[in-house]
This record gives structure tokens, sequence and C-alpha cells, in this order.
């Protein structure tokens, strides 16, 4: 994106779905990153899949293992001897791509995440986030204001696939898909449609 700037539909499409398949296999396994972000993802040359490029997602040094049953957890007396740790109610993560759960410092759900892959997909879209950069209250006032639909920024963009990014970012994460591979089935019909 720092290259080109807003992407053409079908290559965003394609590489937006990768990396919603690639979080999707890890909130299978009880994983949610937390902190995904442009950055976050690297995009390489493979020549075997299609469009040429794969999209990998790094930096899972914030990711929370999610498990059905508490643990009892031991903390060291001394907090310096380990930086990284997170406590409860601590904010982790990058407020621009944010979730407002998160951002309130609840216990993140894959909708956390698939937040996060809709703020992506909007500014590949859009050329924009849908709500702010900055601050941490710049982000949380933008929220206050809502999104602005992805339809309005680029009228060429396709209803459907404008559709499944405004509901991947919406504010109430019951309105967003229930997972990343939820997100992904609906960036495939969005491109099955645009063949």
């Amino acid at each position: 994106m720092k290259r080109e700037g807003i992407l053409p539909v079908i290559p965003a499409l394609r590489l937006c779905r990768q990396v919603a398949i690639a979080i999707g296999a890890a909130h299978e396994r009880g994983i949610i990153h937390r902190d995904l972000k442009p950055e976050n993802i690297f995009v390489v040359r493979d020549p075997e899949v299609t469009g040429g490029e794969r999209a990998k997602v790094l930096d899972f040094g914030v990711a929370k293992l999610v498990e059905d049953r508490p643990r009892t957890v031991t903390v060291q007396a001394d907090p310096e001897s380990h930086p990284t740790m997170t406590m409860a109610g601590t904010i982790v993560g990058t407020p621009a791509y944010m979730a407002p759960e998160q951002l309130r410092a609840e216990m993140p759900d894959a909708r956390t995440d698939v937040f996060a892959l809709g703020v992506i997909a909007y500014e590949m879209l859009g050329g924009d986030l849908p709500y702010s950069r900055g601050t941490l209250t710049d982000v949380v006032l933008a929220q206050a204001q809502g999104a602005r639909p992805l339809v309005e920024r680029d009228p060429a963009i396709p209803a459907p696939l404008s559709q499944a990014v405004m509901r991947a970012v919406a504010l109430d994460a019951h309105a967003r898909p229930r997972s990343a591979r939820a997100f992904a089935d609906e960036l495939s019909a969005a491109l099955a449609a645009l063949s």
C-alpha cells in the first residue's frame, strides 16, 4: 500500500482473503492475533497462487491464547523481569486497527481480529482508514462518529464487497462476521462474482 496506494479490487480481495484464511487457521487453534495491521502482513511472490503473490501474517508477539477453561497463572513479583507480559485490563495493539471492545480492554475474540481485517481491507480499497489514524483518543472519537461507507469513497467498488467490508468494521461485534473464516467466505463470494 505504501508503494501503490489504493490497490486494484481483485488483487486487494485476493490478498485480504489470504490473510483472513491465515488468521482463521490461528483462531481454530485458539489464538487471537490482536495486532493485525499492514505492517504485520508481508506480500511475497509465489507463482503457485492465483495472482502470483501470497500474503503472510507476521508478529504474533501480543497474540492471546483463548482457552475454554481458566488457568492458574503464576506472576513473578518483579514486573520488570517480564516486560512483554500483559495484565488484565491493559490495551494491546495499534489503535487505528483496534475494535471498540479491544479499546475498552475487554477479552478479545475472533471478531476482534475480523475488525482489524476489515480496517485493512477498507484501507486497501478506499485509500484511508474507516475511523482515524493517530492517538487513542482520535480513534475513539472517530469511532463514535461512525465510518463513511466504502462505496461512497469509490462507487466503482462492487456493492457486495463494500457491504462485506462494512460488516467487518461494524462497531458492534455481534454485527461482524463471527470468524475470520466467515469473512474469508464473504470475500470469496465477492471475488467469484467479479471473476
